[in-house]
């Protein structure tokens, strides 16, 4: 083996450097990348942000559709109050009435529709009335359709029996 001088090595490297330096290009960075068309991840997002507010759309729809049902039934209650104002059994058999429908809707027919009397009270009081209907006041409720017409004394919306049948309702709906 030869022995390299460290000299000559070095003055051979320093020989070669022009030419190496002319080999040497500018470095050029790659393009941007562009954001279309989008990764799959992107498309996975979208499409759960998309079903998301499809779902949440629907609630929204849902919840004024219950709010219109609520208020529209709460406003027969209402009415039942200002149309006989003059007749108190009237306007019991009226709320009895709006009741009926309401339990009829939100619970099973074969459960609700053969209910009568102090069953039916117990029906109201179990299904959110709170002991409300098990109160003397509440039995008219039942026998009203069947009473003649009792004038004065006419229900108000501060009488604890409307303000239980409002509760009732706004539980039920």
């Amino acid at each position: 083996m030869n022995p390299v001088n460290p000299i000559n090595a070095a003055n051979a490297a320093q020989a070669n450097l022009p030419k190496a330096l002319e080999k040497l290009r500018d470095i050029y960075m790659p393009a941007e990348p562009s954001w279309w068309p989008l990764a799959p991840g992107w498309w996975i997002v979208i499409a759960l942000l998309v079903l998301i507010g499809i779902y949440l759309g629907f609630k929204y729809y849902q919840r004024k559709q219950y709010q219109r049902w609520q208020q529209r039934v709460l406003g027969e209650i209402d009415k039942a109050l200002t149309e006989h104002a003059d007749n108190r059994s009237l306007q019991l058999a009226s709320i009895s009435e709006v009741l009926r429908r309401v339990a009829l809707q939100r619970y099973p027919n074969d459960k609700v529709a053969t209910l009568q009397g102090n069953k039916w009270l117990e029906f109201l009081d179990n299904t959110g009335g709170d002991g409300a209907f098990a109160k003397k006041d509440a039995e008219q409720l039942t026998d009203a359709v069947y009473r003649p017409p009792q004038q004065g004394n006419p229900l108000q919306q501060d009488d604890d029996l409307v303000k239980a049948v409002r509760r009732w309702i706004k539980r039920n709906l």
